[in-house]
């Protein structure tokens, strides 16, 4: 049946002169080549039929058999049908086929299509959080680039003389706080590298540390000329140091 279905072989039907028979008597009929009224003749209905070969093809002819034979109806193989390919494989090649009545295939059954009902309804859970999850992302993204649209307007919106030196003040006032901020950072370092000089000179030590010592210094005093070499003040500061060391040889000098 299956062969002659995919093949279409019973459109070879048509045009032929057939005695139908009903309930008030037969009748002849000249056939349209149609599968429906093949399956009529073969004596059964179409849809019978149709269930019938997709039994067929999802559980084989052995399976089938096996399981016609423990009385599973119609109706069972159609439950069957519902489940996952995983565990129609699972009934075809072991357990349900093996039992030897209808009660125990359906309790196997029951077991298997409640399995599937919780792992369909955690699938389910698991697409409804993604989805929220999505809503969510989507609403946060929303809100961004209403953000970023406002934004973009003030940014487009002149200032007032008043309102431009306001943001100034304000800009200034946050730079120099991170200056000073940053200065107390340096400070604070310089308090600490001149302590630990100052422990390992009022203390016994190899002379190898005091050149150590001196590295420290210059490194610092590197990285402060190059500093002031990035900003464009190396003249400035150069003559700053030469005017403290000036005023401080002389201090020293009164000293002696």
């Amino acid at each position: 049946m299956k062969e002659i279905k995919e093949s279409k072989k019973y459109k070879a039907l048509k045009g032929i002169t057939f005695s139908k028979s009903s309930t008030v008597g037969s009748n002849l009929v000249v056939l349209k080549g149609t599968w429906e009224e093949f399956c009529e003749i073969y004596g059964s209905s179409k849809s019978t039929v149709d269930e019938r070969l997709k039994n067929l093809d999802v559980f084989g002819a052995q399976a089938l058999e096996s399981m016609s034979a423990i009385g599973m109806t119609t109706r069972d193989l159609r439950r069957l049908r519902q489940l996952p390919q995983e565990d129609l494989t699972a009934i075809v090649e072991g357990e349900v086929v093996k039992v030897q009545d209808r009660d125990e295939a359906l309790e196997i059954i029951e077991e298997l299509s409640a399995k599937h009902r919780q792992e369909k309804q955690a699938l389910q859970s698991e697409v409804t959080k993604l989805t929220q999850e999505k809503q969510s992302n989507e609403r946060l993204l929303a809100d961004k680039d209403k953000k970023i649209n406002d934004l973009s307007k003030k940014l487009d919106t002149p200032l007032s003389p008043a309102q431009a030196r306001q943001k100034e003040e304000e800009l200034n006032s946050k730079l120099l706080d991170q200056l000073n901020v940053a200065t107390l950072a340096v400070d604070s370092g310089l308090a600490r590298l001149f302590d630990a000089i100052q422990t390992i000179h009022d203390n016994p030590h190899p002379t190898d540390i005091d050149a150590a010592c001196e590295n420290a210094l210059f490194h610092t005093l590197e990285r402060l000329l190059a500093l002031s070499a990035d900003l464009g003040i190396s003249a400035h500061v150069l003559s700053h140091l030469e005017q403290w060391h000036a005023e401080n040889g002389l201090f020293l000098g009164n000293e002696g």
